[in-house]
């Protein structure tokens, strides 16, 4: 039922060593693609397909989110039969770097000028918690007429490949960087936490 656009006739010869010959002649049929027979990629929405990482998989890579074919190929604006793809993204925040992106495609024929439109749902998940590096251990002297110190905590460094880490000391005299004051002479442990957007969080200790 799909009409042929352009007919093709082949003819094979095979001759022999002795100037022998014979023919055949192949029937090429090419047909114009339609609509219907256009694949669009399935959801990257963490059900039909996986949801992507955040910071290690691109959304804007066609080899990982997919891209509409036809016959498993990829449709080509200059090659595809008079089918024009189209795409556009409208984003969804969700938490720090985690989105959902709604791919609308949209397949247009010149010739009969009808056009299919699909939307595909994309993930893009925040799961990786922050990298953390704790200040070195420190020492503080305490006041010459007491046994107690002021005492300020510096600070740690931590990165996030998709949003920002907020980072937050806390021990025994309470959280944040100080001052605190009167603190008796000791050992004491500081645990430093770095969370991001999407609530991923790890810690190091000084």
């Amino acid at each position: 039922n799909v009409p042929v656009t352009a007919y093709l006739q082949r003819t094979w010869t095979a001759t022999d060593e002795h100037g022998n010959s014979t023919t055949c002649t192949q029937h090429v049929f090419l047909k114009k693609a339609t609509l219907m027979m256009v694949e669009f990629p399935k959801h990257r929405d963490g059900t039909q397909l996986p949801a992507l990482q955040c910071s290690v998989q691109n959304p804007l890579d066609f080899h990982i989110t997919g891209y509409p074919m036809i016959d498993s190929v990829w449709m080509d604006n200059a090659l595809s039969c008079d089918l024009i793809v189209a795409y556009n993204d409208q984003q969804v925040p969700i938490c720090g770097g985690s989105r959902k992106i709604l791919r609308t495609w949209s397949i247009f024929d010149v010739c009969t000028e009808d056009f299919r439109i699909f939307t595909q749902i994309i993930r893009v998940v925040d799961t990786t918690p922050p990298t953390i590096s704790c200040p070195a251990n420190m020492s503080f002297t305490t006041y010459p007429s007491v046994c107690t110190a002021e005492v300020y905590l510096p600070q740690a460094n931590a990165t996030d490949g998709c949003s920002g880490a907020t980072v937050t000391p806390s021990w025994q005299f309470g959280n944040g960087y100080g001052p605190f004051s009167s603190v008796p002479v000791g050992n004491y442990t500081v645990t430093f936490t770095a969370q991001d957007g999407c609530n991923n969080a790890s810690t190091c200790q000084m």
